[in-house]
């Protein structure tokens, strides 16, 4: 469900960008700051390799953080499942990526 995580797309060739971490009712961020500091880390790590790649990362409150760059294109998920495991996720955000982002070529 789409309550289950939230996302953000940027493409650095035509600055199209798109987002679920904000609340429109309410205009701020459904995001914790712990969350877009592991995203701002990630973005970090993405500009300094200069290729392309993928991180999945688990937060102390079993959060789980998914980074992906392909080509110009940066693709941070974030997935509340707290049972979930490496492969639940990677299905998830391909499940995700399918649906939301059809049209865009990722990496699998």
């Amino acid at each position: 469900p789409d309550n289950e995580y939230r996302y953000v797309y940027f493409n650095h060739m035509n600055l199209a960008q798109k987002t679920t971490m904000h609340n429109k009712k309410q205009n701020q961020m459904c995001v914790s700051p712990e969350i877009i500091k592991i995203i701002c880390n990630i973005n970090a790590d993405f500009a300094r390799a200069n290729e392309d790649g993928e991180v999945f990362m688990k937060t102390l409150t079993d959060c789980w953080v998914v980074g992906r760059k392909s080509d110009q294109r940066e693709l941070y998920v974030i997935l509340h499942q707290k049972n979930a495991n490496l492969i639940d996720v990677n299905e998830e955000v391909k499940k995700m990526t399918a649906t939301h982002f059809s049209h865009i070529f990722f990496l699998d």
